[in-house]
C-alpha cells in the first residue's frame, strides 16, 4: 500500500518485503507463471511497470488452472493486471509460454 509521507514517519523502522519465489513452486504453482512474475517483479524494479504479481495472483492462477485449463488461467491473470501494465504482461506471458493471450471481455 502506498502511505503518506506523514503516516510513514510515525514507523521507526522500514522493511521492504521480498517474495520467497521458492514458496510458490512449494505449493503447486505452475513454473511457467512463476517465470512470468520473477521477470515482472525485475521490470518493476527497474520502474518499467506500476505493479508485478504477487504470491496471492500466483495461487488465483493455481486454481484456476486446474478448473479451467491453463488459456483461461493465462487470460484471467492478464485481466487481473493494471491496464498500464498490461502490455508488458503481455509480452511476458508471451516470451515464456510461447503463446498469445488476451483479457477477458463481455
Amino acid at each position: 500500500a502506498v502511505m503518506s509521507d506523514a503516516l510513514l514517519s510515525r514507523f521507526r523502522v522500514h522493511i521492504e518485503m521480498s517474495t520467497d519465489w521458492a514458496l510458490p513452486a512449494k505449493l503447486g504453482v505452475n513454473d511457467k507463471i512463476i517465470t512470468v512474475a520473477r521477470n515482472l517483479n525485475s521490470k518493476k524494479g527497474e520502474h518499467q511497470i506500476t505493479a508485478a504479481p504477487q504470491l496471492r495472483e500466483l495461487l488465483t492462477f493455481r486454481d484456476v488452472e486446474k478448473v479451467f485449463g491453463v488459456q483461461i488461467a493465462l487470460r484471467n491473470f492478464v485481466s487481473q493486471t493494471r491496464p498500464e501494465d498490461r502490455a508488458a504482461v503481455l509480452e511476458a506471458i508471451e516470451t515464456v509460454f510461447a503463446t498469445k493471450v488476451d483479457v477477458f471481455k463481455l
